[in-house]
């Protein structure tokens, strides 16, 4: 396959997933600043293999916010509290029906979830299983 048809597939796999994610907005200027952007617009640190870059944007809204690393991505609190996700942090919501805390994420394909009794323990262990990861990740290197 000629590298401007692998182009034309990345780019077209990219906006299907950015439309699946709730991304709104003109795809092609977003495309355009997502493949110029070489730093993170939250810490500034480089792109690499490893922290690379991500579309950030409110799940609530759909808003574009701009492109960061996955390091910033997954420690973003949304602005707007969705009404399933009482607590405004990333993967952390209520199941009403019980009254727990449930953490749910997403690591390589595989969803983790953990419940717990109040919102504190469920932040707490998200955090920890954060720093958990980085030092994981920085051991390996």
């Amino acid at each position: 396959m000629p590298y401007k048809d692998k182009e034309k597939e990345r780019k077209r796999q990219r906006f299907k997933r950015w439309k699946t994610s709730g991304l709104i907005g003109d795809y092609e200027i977003i495309h355009d600043r997502f493949i110029n952007t070489e730093n993170c617009d939250i810490c500034n640190c480089c792109f690499t293999d490893k922290n690379k870059k991500s579309m950030e944007h409110s799940h609530i809204t759909g808003e574009f916010r701009g492109i960061v690393c996955n390091r910033c991505n997954t420690n973003m609190l949304d602005q707007s509290i969705r009404t399933t996700n009482k607590s405004g942090i990333k993967n952390i919501h209520q199941d009403k029906a019980y009254g727990y805390w449930i953490y749910q994420k997403s690591h390589y394909g595989k969803i983790k979830t953990r419940s717990f009794k109040n919102k504190i323990d469920a932040i707490c262990y998200k955090y920890i299983h954060t720093l958990q990861l980085r030092v994981l990740r920085r051991n390996l290197n």
